[in-house]
């Protein structure tokens, strides 16, 4: 049996309450060895441009980040 992950609960929290105003493409992760079945993988975090975080309203981790990448 799987367990659900953090991730997964959370973006099942997405889709349930639309009304909240949040979307989700898939994940990033730092790990690709962790992708998700279910949820889309869009890459690793390191390779984030910053042209495509720049025009997001809110970014959400669900883990937490070593201090220099936080920087990042």
């Amino acid at each position: 049996m799987e367990t659900t992950s953090t991730v997964q609960v959370f973006i099942n929290e997405i889709i349930k309450h639309p009304e909240l105003g949040y979307r989700s493409d898939g994940i990033y992760t730092y790990n690709s060895n962790k992708k998700s079945k279910s949820i889309p993988f869009l890459g690793k975090f390191v390779d984030l441009e910053e042209s495509y975080i720049k025009p997001l309203i809110e970014f959400i981790f669900l883990q937490n980040l070593k201090l220099n990448l936080k920087k990042k």
